[in-house]
């Protein structure tokens, strides 16, 4: 009996794996996330691990390379049970350390046997012996004598015996043929030249012909040697009788050795072969991507250009109200455009260099909904759509859940369901379910073609409808969408049907809380400021246009505005004035802001409320911000509706 650790967070996969491994006699240990499976090989040294790699709180991939690192449990044999078929999964898992790979959906019937043959593959012998040190492809081998004279065949069979192989002896070339057809692999084949009314030539070419990998002849003869006619069907070496016991080993020895090495070699080139055509191909992904990305993000900055030298120029358009306001909502729909595919491509990049974490917080499903609706609302409203929101009156709330990343998933499916959404309606919708939350997006557009739903989470890959049309984005909407829901601990499931909509859908558990006491910012509304209440907010910006945009938003929404452009003149504006509080640019030209910060609340706990504006989105670029004291962190380009909260948010506090 062996003892298994399962790690997989699917409890219908677990409850099935741990029954079929109790059928088989094995011993057990479950746990449901990657930071667990690495506590627990650690204290429960398993025979076997095997590791679903979509993990919550830490992935597979990460769990594998922890147990690998830590000497106590490097030796533990890891498989992926995953039905992971992206571009690049199986190659990460390999190198991250797995042993091999067991495929989703399980096979019942098979299921047992092959995780009999990785426990086998552990318990395997030695190559070398203890004290005695081998040359490479040294030790026993399997090996196949035909001789049709059977008492040399046996004596031959002694021989090889003696040294530790194991030997199947055949006594004609059609018995020699059903042997080579029915064990499948030998290591050797020791051939008799003269068979009765057969030839050991005609054999030898036979059988190195059907062998599926490089097996070396040993070909014996009383007689003359013909080495020339050997070497052509398929010999490599050659043995006169009568045969001396030392002299067969010998050979034999060096003939296994030979083949281990040449087939080692051959499996190298093959891996290299196949190595250099999965470069190749990502070498061609990569050049598709730059393109395609370079098209994308080339098309809303065209209409950014165009439109804005049109308002620079035109007289007309402080007369035309409709006309104003529809160039500034063609203006504000290719900034978000873009805006949806910069944080797509910082998110894979993310996802790439195992940035994980989870940040939970209680979140306001409800005003997350409303939020993430209004963001897509303006497409959806220039195609006549309907933007329905659901929410199940039996939802608790708030959810403890990672409210960022959450909020990157609801707007990517959104996003594709105004693009391929021409008429009719989209639903977001939350519920309940087996204490987690289910989240839905459905739509009325053109469907995913079969043949396309089977690709349609691999990244770069655009889904073309059969209508010709071909939606704008990166193509990695859905992908990222899938593993943020996976780290998340959820699963994200598509259903869509041809010519009548697509139905996405994903549940996810509550997280462990690390904020006690935190809110949703944005779940308590509050009015625009008056001109009774101005407040001053200092605004601490190194670029002068996105400065200019802050100052103008903020004094248009009542507040007074102060400038400034650097650390240095931040401490000379506030000897002077007392803001009510600061937006502060993170980078700037003379120092780091957070690090400023960090001092300067050291000095005076009453500093004012500081909301930092970062461009970078790095985890743990996030979390050193937080640490300094500021009350929020938020990403370029700015959201403007959560800055406008959040100042309301300050002030009200």
């Amino acid at each position: 009996m062996s003892k298994i650790l399962i790690v997989e967070d699917s409890p219908d996969i677990r409850a099935l794996i741990e029954m079929l491994l109790a059928g088989a006699g094995h011993q057990t240990v479950s746990v449901t996330d990657g930071r667990a499976a690495v506590t627990a090989a650690r204290e429960s040294r398993p025979d076997l691990i095997l590791m679903d790699l979509s993990l919550p709180i830490l992935s597979g991939w990460e769990a594998t390379r922890q147990i690998r690192s830590d000497p106590a449990t490097a030796a533990i044999p890891i498989v992926a049970v995953t039905a992971h078929a992206m571009q690049g999964d199986r190659e990460r898992a390999l190198a991250a350390g797995s042993d091999g790979f067991i495929p989703k959906p399980i096979n019942e019937e098979t299921f047992a046997r092959r995780v009999a043959t990785f426990l086998g593959a552990r318990s395997a012998p030695p190559r070398s012996s203890a004290g005695k040190a081998e040359l490479p492809g040294s030790g026993p081998g399997r090996v196949l004598v035909v001789d049709d004279q059977p008492e040399i065949a046996q004596l031959l069979k002694l021989d090889l015996e003696a040294d530790g192989h194991t030997v199947l002896v055949a006594t004609s070339a059609p018995q020699a043929s059903r042997l080579f057809d029915e064990d499948g692999r030998f290591d050797l084949c020791v051939i008799d030249v003269m068979l009765g009314g057969d030839s050991g030539y005609a054999l030898t070419q036979a059988l190195t012909a059907k062998s599926p990998d490089y097996v070396p002849v040993l070909l014996l003869t009383a007689g003359t040697i013909d080495r020339a006619r050997g070497y052509d069907v398929g010999a490599d070496d050659f043995i006169g009788k009568p045969i001396e016991s030392v002299e067969l080993r010998a050979r034999a020895r060096s003939l296994l050795r030979m083949g281990r090495l040449i087939r080692e070699q051959r499996r190298v080139g093959e891996e290299r072969t196949e190595a250099y055509r999965k470069l190749s191909e990502l070498d061609r992904m990569r050049s598709d991507f730059l393109s395609t990305v370079s098209h994308e993000l080339r098309t809303p900055l065209n209409t950014i250009v165009l439109l804005a030298h049109q308002l620079q120029r035109s007289e007309t358009a402080a007369e035309d109200p409709e006309r104003r306001a529809r160039d500034t909502r063609v203006l504000l729909d290719a900034a978000e455009a873009l805006r949806r595919m910069i944080d797509n491509m910082l998110d894979l990049a993310k996802l790439e260099a195992g940035q994980r974490a989870l940040h939970p917080q209680p979140v306001s499903v409800a005003e997350l909904f409303r939020e993430t609706a209004n963001l897509v609302e303006p497409q959806a409203r220039a195609k006549a759509l309907e933007l329905v929101v659901e929410i199940h009156p039996d939802l608790p709330t708030p959810r403890s859940l990672d409210r960022e990343k959450l909020a990157r998933v609801l707007v990517n499916l959104l996003s594709n369901s105004v693009k391929y959404t021409s008429a009719g309606r989209i639903t977001l919708s939350a519920s309940p379910w087996q204490g987690s939350t289910a989240f839905e997006v459905r739509d009325t557009g053109c469907g995913i073609p079969p043949e396309s739903i089977a690709s349609a989470f691999e990244p770069f890959r655009q889904i073309r409808p059969r209508t010709g049309d071909m939606p704008h984005g990166t193509g990695l909407g859905l992908t990222i969408s899938k593993q943020l829901v996976e780290i998340m601990g959820g699963d994200l499931i598509l259903e869509s049907k041809e010519g009548e909509g697509t139905r996405v859908r994903f549940t996810l558990p509550e997280l462990p809380s690390t904020l006690d006491g935190a809110r949703d910012s944005a779940d308590v509304p509050v009015p625009r400021a008056s001109a009774a209440e101005r407040a001053l907010v200092l605004i601490v910006e190194d670029d002068p246009a996105s400065r200019y945009g802050l100052a103008a938003l903020l004094a248009s929404e009542g507040y007074d505005v102060a400038e400034c452009a650097s650390l240095k003149e931040i401490d000379a504006l506030l000897r002077t004035a007392a803001p009510a509080a600061i937006v502060l640019d993170i980078t700037l030209p003379d120092g780091d802001g957070a690090v400023w910060l960090r001092g300067r609340i050291d000095r005076d706990p009453d500093f004012p409320p500081v909301i930092a504006l970062t461009g970078v989105t790095a985890d743990e670029d996030t979390r050193r911000i937080e640490a300094s004291g500021v009350s929020r962190v938020m990403t370029k380009p700015v959201h403007v509706g959560r800055l406008l909260a959040a100042l309301r948010e300050l002030r009200r506090d």
